[in-house]
Order: C-alpha cells, then sequence, then structure tokens
C-alpha cells in the first residue's frame, strides 16, 4: 500500500460489475463535496457504478462527513497532500489500475468501463452520467471526454473546453479575440459557441 495512503474500506469487489467508476478528490471543500455527492447519489440510472472520494489530509472535516452522511462512498484518505494527480492515482488503484498499465496483465474485464474524475464544486444534473456513458458507447474511437460546464446562472463555463496554451492563444485571450474568433491548433478546434462537436487533440490537461 502507498506509504502516504490510509484506506477506510478493503479494496473494491473486482469481479462485481461497473460500468461506471467516479472520482471525486477533495481537499478542504466539505460543504461543496456534501452537494457534490447528494447529486451523485440521486442520479436516476441503470447504470452500475461506485463512487470513491479522495481527501488530501483535508483538516475541514470532510472525510468525517463522508464517513457519517454517504456510507455507501468509498473514502480514501491521504495522510498528506498529494496534488491532483498524486490524489486521483490513490482512487485509481482502489479500482485496480496499476502504476504500468497494460503491463502487469491485468484482466480489463474486472475494471470499470469508464472513469469519471469528478471535481468537488460540481452539481452533477440527474441524467448527466447516464448521457455521458452513451456517448462513450456510440464513439468507441473516442479516448477521453468532458462534459459541458454550466455556471450557476446556466452560462456556459468557457473553461470546460481550453486550447493548447500557446503564445498566440494567450494573446487572443488578452485582447479578447476569443470571443470572436475560432482558434485552431493543429487537429484541435475550439467552438466557443456551441462546444457540442467531437473534435481530435493531442493533449489532455
Amino acid at each position: 500500500m502507498h506509504k502516504d495512503l490510509i484506506q477506510s474500506q478493503s479494496s473494491p469487489e473486482t469481479t462485481q460489475h461497473c460500468d461506471l467508476a467516479i472520482i471525486i478528490l477533495n481537499y478542504n471543500t466539505a460543504s461543496l463535496l456534501r452537494d457534490c455527492l447528494r447529486t451523485v447519489t440521486a442520479c436516476k440510472s441503470n447504470l452500475q457504478y461506485r463512487v470513491c472520494v479522495v481527501d488530501n489530509a483535508s483538516n475541514d472535516g470532510s472525510a468525517e462527513m463522508v464517513r457519517e452522511e454517504f456510507a455507501q462512498v468509498h473514502l480514501i484518505t491521504n495522510s498528506r497532500n498529494l496534488g491532483y494527480t498524486g490524489g486521483n492515482n490513490s482512487g485509481l488503484r482502489w479500482l485496480g489500475y496499476s502504476d504500468d498499465a497494460g503491463t502487469d496483465g491485468q484482466d480489463a474485464d474486472v475494471l470499470p468501463r469508464y472513469v469519471l474524475l469528478l471535481n468537488p464544486d460540481t452539481l452533477v444534473p440527474a441524467d448527466a452520467l447516464e448521457k455521458m456513458v452513451r456517448f462513450m458507447d456510440n464513439h468507441p474511437k473516442a479516448g477521453v471526454a468532458g462534459p459541458r460546464l454550466r455556471r450557476p446562472d446556466g452560462t456556459l463555463d468557457k473553461a470546460c473546453r481550453r486550447s493548447f496554451p500557446t503564445p498566440n492563444v494567450t494573446l487572443y485571450r488578452m485582447v479578447g479575440l476569443t470571443r470572436q474568433v475560432l482558434v485552431v491548433h493543429a487537429s484541435m478546434r475550439i467552438i466557443w459557441s456551441t462546444c457540442r462537436k467531437t473534435a481530435s487533440t493531442k493533449w489532455i490537461q
């Protein structure tokens, strides 16, 4: 077991079918995490999914809140803040993914079909999980999908789809041109007006 990791439960039942595993990485956002988990656990779907909260050594009672209010959620508490990558890797290891994917003979059939890395400040619409899984099922060549994000007032959060951070793109943002033009970098197209289309990309943030 990773030396910075303290698990609150045993390993998952790897033989249990799972369409979707949701990893929520948390650090001192107990109130936001509570609201997020309420929406996730309230999702109405025929999907088989499990939820794992990874707490990065919070001191605001986040871990205690999850234990007391969401017994169905698996909780991992890290003894120190491992950052975004290290924290999510804690959850992925619990699900059965190894540090050297594809080299240890791990049977893909025992892993979740999909994994969602979800921020704790997110409120998930009741049908969002099923729609995302359906989208991936209908696009078998897609390796990663990012959902459209909306602000509390219903407007599009443009951060859900960012362009490659080149000097030109930085300039466009500084002068406000990203609101008026189509920014194209290599094979990735950024379309702020709709954010509905699929596109290939050479990087993932």
